[in-house]
């Protein structure tokens, strides 16, 4: 089972997604309740356009263990604004943005969050952020691993919405 859950993470890791979501199967078949292969799932389900199932993936594994790390955050986060689930991305986003306050990447979901709530100085404030800590970050190079560049230009609309251009 290990073996499979490390495969499925290092698969969805290198954009390799069939192959993730076939090690996550195996992984899931004996033992279902592995948070982090849930999350490794999902984070294939997100870069391949099926945002609401990565939602639900992701939900179920931070059930089975609700310390979420901040690459999964920033899924979940991006999943949940692509939906329109904004208060749901700015809760998630906000609370590990506090435990993981050096990770560059959470400002920018929570900034084009903000924005779309109307809430335009905590998005600028929040895109001030995370231009602090990386200043090469640009809406079109932002989510690069969406396989539908439709995906990609949404993001990158709301992105830009917050100010990032």
């Amino acid at each position: 089972m290990l073996a499979h859950g490390v495969l499925a993470r290092a698969y969805a890791a290198t954009g390799k997604y069939d192959l993730a979501m076939a090690e996550s199967e195996r992984a899931l078949e004996i033992n279902p309740s592995d948070a982090e292969v849930l999350r490794a799932r999902a984070a294939v389900l997100l870069w391949t356009g099926r945002i609401e199932e990565s939602i639900a993936t992701a939900e179920i594994a931070s059930r089975l263990n609700p310390n979420i790390g901040p690459e999964a955050a920033l899924n979940l986060g991006i999943a949940y604004l692509l939906s329109g689930r904004y208060a749901d991305a700015v809760r998630l986003l906000e609370t590990v943005r506090a435990r993981f306050p050096a990770y560059p990447l959470l400002d920018l979901p929570l900034a084009a969050a903000y924005a779309e709530m109307g809430r335009k100085t905590e998005a600028r404030e929040a895109l001030e952020e995370g231009r602090r800590k990386n200043p090469h970050l640009d809406a079109a190079s932002f989510g690069t691993r969406f396989q539908d560049p439709v995906l990609q230009q949404r993001l990158a609309a709301s992105l830009r919405g917050a100010g990032l251009n």
